[in-house]
């Protein structure tokens, strides 16, 4: 369902224009992409624990902004 609603909400609630959307949320896949490159070099250095904690607040930090940010009908 993130997908999904998505789109819809960095259009009418942060305000992209529609022909964005995609690329923005492609640039988004992109950072995943990422991050889970850097994820053996993360894990070996930081271990599972701290790791998994980083994870989970980034996480909590990105459904922060969803439901705090203005959405705007």
């Amino acid at each position: 369902m993130y997908f999904y609603w998505c789109g819809d909400y960095l259009q009418k609630g942060v305000g992209i224009l529609g022909n964005w959307v995609m690329p923005v949320m492609s640039l988004g896949q992109v950072a995943e992409i990422a991050t889970m490159a850097f994820l053996g070099y993360v894990l070996k250095s930081l271990g599972w624990r701290f790791t998994m904690t980083i994870g989970i607040l980034g996480h909590a930090g990105r459904f922060a902004a969803f439901a705090f940010l203005p959405y705007r009908k």
